[in-house]
């Protein structure tokens, strides 16, 4: 506190109000110090002479006339007592007591007939009085515990409803009209004639109020001041100047009776009429009239401690007082006057409550300061400048120091508290808002005092946190002890965040704030107790644990927790999965969208988006004119839902979350490539699956596919990535086409099997307009160039395009793999293979599975010298020598992915071939790990831990998908057969000399990049040259579809590959490509075919689990009419009985051999 708060301004220090103590009523321990009586007795000798009483009682009774004659004597006698202090308990004995024999009692003895004797009839008059005292003090208090304004004689309604349907009993009232006619009895009382008739009419006008004649109440109680004050006169005369006072120790309410108690009942009947005529004034909107009544009734600096006393001194209607009072001046938004009024019923309010010991009494205090409270804090945040008012001043002394005695009571309590206590938290705020308002005006001054010494130079001082700012720190840590930080529904936690998001809005600056660090911290700790965010599992150690009840999120608090959290830059769909939200924060979105508000202006619906997507309608979809441009909360909300669940592959989830946005933002690129993955996907894995019951669901689900593809790239039609993504999934299902023609063409009607062949040729059609268009793209490196050329390779095989063109294709993809640094290793491990190692080979089996095929064919329009020469350079390139590049470009990939700590999720499913074609737009720039990519064996699912996060991961995984040999299983040779002496004789004759990739020089390239690269292109050039002299009637078998692209596992086999003692030499090395081409055509056929199967060996020998190598030289042994070996064809589809490295004919183990859980069909 400041030094202004703490110290009170000498003319306001003798305030009379400020230390004002209110004596209760209704203190037990002050009836003793009421005054003397003379028909009171000593408590201790009546305690002290119980014993000898009751004996007595029981001589005196032995004879008596039945159960009801002895309970009327022993009431009798027990009456007589009545004016001493009973032990605890006796009361309610006693009410009993009289209550039974009451109800089977005739009457009282009537006074004024006398027809019993004088002494029978005053003790039944003094124990019927004595027993209808205990029992409306039995009802008084019944009242006082269900009565919302006061325990008093306040009129009700309805009081029967509280006191049972009989209320007030059968006798009762009869009784009362014969206690009325014994007063008129002096002679029957003699001496205690005056108390007798004063206790009466004290009886009469209590009960009267109890049932709201207040008429009648009133000449009830001047019946009994005329009473008092003429027994006062009397003893005056006589020379006794004391006062009367009746005391009835036994009763909790009233039971002093003298003329300053019935003074104060008079004044509580007026207010009670009072306050009722305010309530209808308030009701009826008059709230200037209650004002004007009321606040007259506050102590302020002008009004004497007698005075106020007067008004406030246990009024049990004044805590409705003080709240109509305020409740008006909020209603009439006077908020100046209503800080002013609510600032002394605070002090009021508190003086009370802390001075009643009542617990319904002190209960009702306590929510009275609550209510007060919350008027005083409406006030301050309505109007700022109410504290600037100079004459505030000495009332914020006070209201200071008021809070902190109420922050000091409420942190006292005990854990399980036994009287009611204020939980507000509202004098934490109240008091921030006042040292703030202190804070505010010391630097006014400073700057002023800076701007008029502006030649003199001040030292800067490191800036320490703002008492406003350690004040809500404090809160929130004390509260948090106790887990209070969450009462009043979060109200301090909120008023905390609305604080700091203001002193954070300050700075825009990362470093400019001078204790951001703090601020930040004490934020997120408000964010964890108010939402549970983040959650237990993943908060930061900083973050306290104060096991609170959480509260509702609402639409301004997400709007600051979604600006605070949210990512820097927006994630694409194509980056990392480490740039995508949390759990955590996606369960906040979540939470987040559900409170959105709705809007009355026209939006973009979910079935106009959903129209285009399915193809029913060609518009693309747009915003509505008139639509309202939703806040950056909304326009992100759901792109990073959809991103987060995309990303973890929860497509459904992501689609319904893409549709969402793309409502919002019709033209966002990332929101129409993510939900185009996301559906290719899910179409991926139903092709994947083996489980196709009918093509019908695949062509269903591919044409919205295929448009939000189509809509994205209309975007941006520069999206290298996309383009690649598009044309792998329409490659997947052109493959899916054909498939399906192949197995059902026969049993198909003509119309369906035309519309297969349209589907078939266009999906062929779109994937190479994709990888076209993706050639053209401009990016900064040729991380998929070779995948492009790769995927233009294989369309151009299967749309019978010149041999050229697509051995060319391969040939450049194989270039642009060592260009980007594949690696060539002697053996290439199941689960861990070195980067691009796998594509490498993949390529390298495609070039000569072409060229086999084409050999194959008789009429393949093809110079042998050409294939030789294809052949040949694959021979001694790069790949068959091992001879890798080292570049840096390596280096720099894994440096970049380094931050993928999620890049081990990638492979986690293993589609068939040809799906989501992940790539890149520049480099490092590629699909990241989450994508679901398509491959056709799982030898590219796991990579080492270096390899996993690489920027080339999903274009490996792409390649696998597109590597896969689709076409590679049903070609046929057409070539006549040739007995197995002529193979075997082939291979002794050729002599494979291998050569060991250990005597290689590492590093050497055969091939120069740049002049490989030109060479190239001039070969492309003349290719397509050729393609247009080419005749119309040139058939080139079109690849069919491949069996095996099924997700796989295999063995891995034995280190000694080669151990065959047989054999010169190894069958699956390098070798030195033979000079000279044989002249004959069918020479030339056995050489080609020979020097392929000499290629698959070597893949076989790198990678013995390659499967499509081992299935072409079974294929090959099959049907092929120069190599045809029926036992070669089973040894490598089943295995030997003699160990297969024995075998020359085996390059690995069979196909099938071996059940084991690494095998192919396990």
């Amino acid at each position: 506190l400041s030094h202004r708060l703490r110290k009170l301004d000498p003319e306001e220090e003798e305030d009379p109000f400020n230390n004002y103590e209110v004596q209760s009523e209704i203190k037990e321990e002050n009836f003793q110090h009421v005054g003397p009586h003379r028909m009171s007795f000593d408590s201790t000798t009546f305690m002290e002479s119980e014993k000898q009483d009751v004996h007595e009682f029981l001589l005196d009774n032995l004879n008596n006339g039945g159960i009801l004659e002895l309970m009327m004597r022993y009431l009798k006698v027990i009456s007589q007592k009545f004016l001493v202090k009973w032990p605890p308990g006796l009361c309610e004995v006693v009410l009993s007591i009289y209550n039974s024999w009451r109800k089977h009692s005739s009457s009282l003895p009537n006074p004024l007939l006398r027809d019993s004797s004088n002494q029978h009839i005053k003790d039944m008059m003094l124990m019927s009085l004595s027993c209808m005292e205990l029992q409306l003090d039995q009802w008084l208090l019944t009242k006082g515990k269900s009565s919302t304004v006061s325990p008093r004689n306040c009129p009700a309604a309805s009081v029967n409803g509280k006191f049972g349907p009989d209320f007030p009993g059968t006798h009762f009232l009869g009784d009362l009209l014969q206690l009325s006619f014994a007063s008129s009895q002096r002679d029957l009382f003699e001496e205690g004639w005056m108390e007798f008739v004063t206790r009466v009419y004290w009886l009469k006008a209590r009960f009267l109020a109890l049932q709201g004649d207040m008429e009648q109440a009133l000449e009830n109680y001047d019946i009994c001041t005329e009473m008092l004050q003429s027994s006062t006169t009397m003893q005056a005369k006589a020379g006794n100047e004391s006062a009367i006072v009746i005391r009835l120790p036994n009763l909790h309410v009233d039971s002093v009776v003298s003329l300053e108690e019935i003074e104060k009942n008079l004044k509580s009947l007026e207010r009670c009429q009072s306050l009722e005529e305010i309530q209808r004034l308030y009701e009826a909107g008059d709230y200037n009239a209650v004002v004007h009544l009321l606040r007259p009734t506050l102590c302020f600096n002008g009004y004497g401690r007698a005075k106020h006393l007067e008004f406030v001194t246990s009024i049990p209607e004044r805590p409705a007082q003080l709240l109509l009072l305020q409740d008006s001046l909020l209603k009439l938004k006077d908020y100046k006057q209503c800080f002013e009024c609510s600032e002394v019923a605070l002090n009021e309010a508190i003086q009370q409550m802390i001075n009643t010991t009542a617990a319904s009494a002190k209960e009702e205090w306590v929510a009275t300061v609550t209510q007060l409270l919350k008027g005083i804090d409406t006030s301050l945040s309505s109007v700022n400048s109410i504290l600037k008012d100079s004459s505030v001043t000495p009332s914020l002394i006070r209201l200071t120091n008021n809070l902190i005695q109420i922050i000091d009571c409420s942190m006292s309590v005990q854990e399980e508290p036994k009287e009611p206590y204020v939980s507000s938290v509202l004098p934490w705020i109240i008091l921030h808002r006042i040292i703030q308002h202190e804070e505010d005006a010391f630097r006014s001054l400073c700057c002023q005092q800076q701007q008029q010494n502006q030649g003199e130079e001040v030292s800067p001082d490191t800036p320490m946190l703002p008492s406003s700012l350690m004040l809500l720190n404090t809160a929130h840590e004390y509260l948090g002890r106790r887990s209070w930080c969450c009462n009043s529904d979060g109200a301090l936690l909120r008023f905390y965040v609305q604080v700091l998001q203001k002193e954070l809005a300050a700075s825009t600056s990362e470093d400019t704030h001078p204790y951001k660090e703090e601020l930040e911290t004490a934020l997120e700790q408000c964010f964890y107790c108010l939402y549970g965010f983040p959650s237990k599992k993943s908060k930061a150690r900083y973050l306290e644990e104060h096991s609170v009840q959480q509260v509702d999120l609402t639409w301004e608090d997400a709007l600051f927790m979604f600006e605070y959290f949210k990512p820097k830059t927006l994630p694409e769909f194509d980056s990392y999965k480490t740039s995508t939200v949390s759990a955590d924060l996606a369960n906040l979105l979540k939470k987040t969208a559900t409170i959105v508000p709705r809007t009355d202006k026209p939006m973009l619906s979910l079935d106009t988006v959903s129209a285009y997507i399915e193809g029913t309608c060609s518009k693309a979809p747009s915003l509505p004119d008139g639509a309202d441009y939703s806040p950056p909360v909304v326009t992100e909300l759901y792109y990073l839902l959809a991103d987060y669940h995309f990303k973890n592959k929860e497509q459904s989830k992501a689609i319904k979350f893409y549709m969402h946005d793309i409502c919002i933002c019709p033209n966002r690129f990332d929101s129409w490539a993510g939900m185009a993955l996301a559906r290719a996907s899910r179409i991926q894995d139903k092709l994947n699956s083996n489980e196709l019951k009918s093509d019908g669901p695949i062509w269903k689900h591919s044409t919205p596919v295929l448009n939000c593809f189509k809509r994205a790239l209309e975007i941006d039609s520069s999206n290298l990535s996309l383009w690649i993504e598009y044309g792998t999934i329409s490659y997947a299902l052109h493959s899916f086409a054909s498939r399906q023609l192949k197995q059902w063409k026969a049993e198909l009607p003509p119309e369906v099997v035309q519309q297969m062949e349209e589907r078939r040729d266009s999906m062929l059609e779109t994937a190479k307009l994709c990888f076209t268009s993706a050639s053209r793209c401009e990016g900064d490196g040729d991380e998929e160039e070779w995948l492009i050329h790769y995927m233009l390779g294989k369309i151009a095989e299967k749309q019978k395009q010149p041999p050229v063109v697509y051995l060319l294709h391969y040939k450049q993809a194989g270039h642009y793999l060592h260009e980007e640094a594949a690696r060539y290793p002697k053996k290439i491990h199941y689960h861990n293979p070195p980067e691009l190692a796998m594509e490498a080979l993949e390529v390298y089996f495609r070039l000569h599975a072409s060229i086999l095929k084409l050999v194959g064919k008789p009429d393949s329009g093809v110079d042998a010298e050409i294939l030789v020469s294809f052949m040949k350079e694959a021979s001694e390139g790069p790949f068959a020598r091992g001879e890798e590049k080292n570049t840096p470009k390596v280096a720099e990939k894994e440096k970049a992915c380094m931050i993928d700590e999620d890049s081990h999720s990638s492979a986690g499913t293993v589609p068939g071939p040809g799906t989501s074609l992940p790539s890149s737009s520049g480099p490092g720039l590629t699909s990241p790990p989450y994508t679901a990519t398509p491959v056709d064996h799982d030898y590219v699912k796991c990579k080492k831990p270096r390899q996993q996060a690489t920027p080339d991961e999903r274009s490996q995984d792409s390649t696998a998908a597109v590597l896969s040999d689709s076409s590679s299983t049903q070609d046929m040779f057409n070539e006549p057969a040739s007995s197995q002496d002529s193979l075997r004789k082939t291979y002794t004759e050729k002599k494979i000399s291998t050569t060991c990739a250990d005597t290689l020089m590492p590093g050497k390239e055969t091939l120069g990049s740049t002049e490989e690269k030109r060479k190239s292109e001039e070969l492309l050039e003349s290719s397509e040259s050729y393609h247009l002299a080419e005749p119309t009637g040139q058939k080139i078998l079109v690849d069919p579809q491949s069996a095996s692209g099924n997700p796989i596992k295999a063995a891995i086999p034995p280190p000694s590959q080669w151990d065959c003692k047989k054999k010169a030499e190894p069958c699956g090395d390098a070798s030195e490509f033979p000079h000279g081409l044989p002249a004959d055509l069918e020479e030339q056929r056995k050489f080609l075919t020979e020097q392929c199967i000499a290629s698959f060996c070597l893949c076989l020998s790198r990678f013995p689990q390659h499967y499509k190598s081992l299935y072409r030289l079974a294929y090959l042994y099959t049907y092929s009419k120069t190599h045809k070996n029926l036992h070669w064809a089973r040894d490598v589809l089943l295995g030997s009985g003699v160990p297969w490295q024995q075998l020359k004919h085996m390059p690995a183990q069979g196909l099938f051999c071996e059940r084991n859980k690494t095998n192919f069909f396990n």
